[in-house]
């Protein structure tokens, strides 16, 4: 039987609701939203579906747990001046690992993100041993391309075998490079949730306009092309900018990688409500639906790439995924077989930002294309 605090009306009630399913609606933790008044209003698939976390919230919809309960009412009474607090307790002899988290977009609701212990968490070890294969490899491959250099200029007037031979390991070296890469930006995104580290205020369409810039003249040299649409008034988002920009790089070489010359690849910025929503657009041949899940998984190809030589590493979208994630954001897909692929990155927006659009009866516009 469902408890008195089930209502389906209860998701409905929440600002911004489309957001919360947006951004948490695929998350592995449990995620529940309490009103101001400490009321369940919303929770995940993830929470509805544990015994474990479902018992956190008594028949009423209000924290069991009085020792939460005291925190949630500390988050609120800090008002915008708090930060997320964690907290462990346990359910059902599991322990549980809890974050209550101030809701920007509405003053005084509080998001509850709960894990049982050691789900989605990256052991730190591992993160150690992660950190450190990145940087020493990052060394070999400074030395290595610098050789490489030397060599290039040497082949240019040797023997067509030595050309051939220095062009093959200088493919090999940028595959390598690329891999290493994608192997350090996971990592920053994974120590970027493991010790929230500061972020800066992160102008997306200013990013996304230079990203867009630097990919146009790639795209011209394959007979291909690239429309910018960037909606320049998005308000900003706190992030690392170096890593949104490898995430929204990388979907952008992937568009460029399978779209289609006869149609040109999208890269766009908009506002839908309470998100920030990067957009690229492709016409290449689609994912099948079977296949869509599998291709945020690390190291993942499908036989399509493969088959095709299509260079890569099978990181770029593992990568992005993880960025977003790292932002409290989400990659989404939206693709037909045949007709093409449109892949979403969305990040929620400030409570600022939503008041202003609130106040000014709608977003306002200075967008720009090309």
């Amino acid at each position: 039987m469902r408890p008195p605090w089930w209502p389906t009306e209860a998701a409905a009630a929440v600002p911004a609701s489309d957001v919360a399913s947006e951004i948490v609606g695929g998350s592995l933790a449990g995620v529940a939203v309490f009103d101001s008044s400490g009321r369940l209003a919303y929770s995940n698939d993830a929470f509805q579906q544990s015994s474990l976390l479902l018992a956190l919230v008594d028949p009423a919809g209000y924290l069991a747990d009085g020792s939460l309960e005291q925190v949630r009412r500390a988050v609120v009474q800090r008002g915008s001046a708090a930060r997320p607090r964690a907290a462990v307790t346990s359910s059902g002899g599991q322990p549980l690992d809890v974050e209550l988290i101030p809701l920007r977009a509405a003053p005084e609701w509080t998001a509850l993100v709960v894990r049982p212990r050691g789900l989605g968490q990256d052991q730190s070890a591992d993160q150690l041993t992660l950190s450190i294969l990145v940087h020493e490899l990052k060394g070999s491959l400074l030395l290595a391309n610098e050789s490489l250099e030397a060599l290039i200029q040497i082949a240019e007037s040797g023997p067509t075998e030595l050309r051939a031979a220095v062009t093959r390991q200088a493919r090999s070296v940028a595959r390598l490079s690329a891999l290493v890469q994608g192997l350090g930006d996971l990592s920053s995104a994974r120590e970027m949730v493991r010790t929230r580290q500061p972020r800066t205020r992160v102008d997306l369409g200013r990013l996304v306009e230079e990203i867009g810039a630097s990919y146009q003249e790639l795209a011209a040299a394959n007979g291909q092309q690239l429309d910018l649409q960037v909606d320049l008034a998005v308000p900003r988002i706190e992030g690392e900018p170096a890593l949104l920009g490898r995430a929204i790089a990388n979907l952008v070489d992937n568009a460029l990688k399978y779209g289609s010359s006869a149609r040109p690849v999208r890269l766009g910025l908009r506002r839908r409500g309470a998100l920030a929503v990067v957009e690229v657009e492709d016409s290449g041949p689609g994912i099948d639906p079977e296949d869509q899940a599998k291709i945020f998984t690390e190291f993942v190809r499908l036989p399509g790439a493969r088959a095709g030589q299509t260079p890569g590493s099978g990181l770029g979208l593992a990568v992005a995924r993880r960025v977003a994630e790292a932002h409290g954001g989400r990659l989404s897909l939206e693709s037909h077989p045949g007709v093409g692929s449109v892949f979403r990155l969305s990040f929620l927006l400030g409570r600022e930002a939503v008041g202003s659009e609130d106040e000014a009866g709608g977003p306002h516009l200075g967008e720009t294309s090309r």
